[in-house]
């Protein structure tokens, strides 16, 4: 059963991860910049910064932030539709695993690069974790 407060949770947690994307979404990311803004992310993660660029760093922070969102999301939806019990997902330690299981699928999937991100990361989401169908 689920509660007002599993409810608002999920609430909370979609709307954190849609909202700040509004403004861009409305203009559609394409998946290609979003690649280059997570491989951007993946660079650094591995300690090979990127020389610095104030609109490329938003453009990652954003995209790592979309990334991190829409996996709170998923794994919230996961666990409310076990009913609390534990989710098929297992958790990366750090959020360069959610990154890798996106960019994997997206260089395995020449496919991916035709939609936006919100399907690449949902596809690459489901794609690594069948159980949440």
């Amino acid at each position: 059963m689920i509660t007002n407060i599993m409810r608002t949770s999920l609430v909370v947690v979609l709307a954190t991860a849609v909202l700040p994307s509004i403004a861009t979404e409305s203009k559609s990311v394409p998946v290609d910049e979003f690649y280059t803004s997570l491989r951007r992310a993946m660079d650094m993660a591995e300690g090979h910064p990127p020389k610095p660029d104030t609109i490329a760093d938003l453009d990652m922070a954003s995209a790592v932030g979309y990334v991190a969102g829409m996996w709170d999301g998923m794994k919230l939806a996961a666990e409310m539709k076990r009913q609390g019990s534990s989710s098929c997902m297992s958790s990366p330690t750090q959020v360069a695993g959610m990154i890798r299981i996106v960019l994997r699928y997206i260089d395995t999937h020449p496919q991916a690069h035709s939609g936006d991100r919100f399907s690449a990361v949902g596809s690459a989401y489901f794609d690594a974790y069948p159980c949440l169908k």
